[in-house]
């Protein structure tokens, strides 16, 4: 049970960390077409 818990907890938190990523990577796309 702890060891699903951990598997869990660990793939939420992967899938956050690439959620942030593709954000940051979209903002820096409409940044840039703002700016140029």
């Amino acid at each position: 049970m702890g060891e699903k818990l951990s598997g869990v907890l660990a793939s939420v938190l992967t899938k956050q960390w690439n959620l942030r990523g593709d954000f940051k990577m979209f903002y820096q796309m409409c940044a840039g077409k703002l700016w140029s």
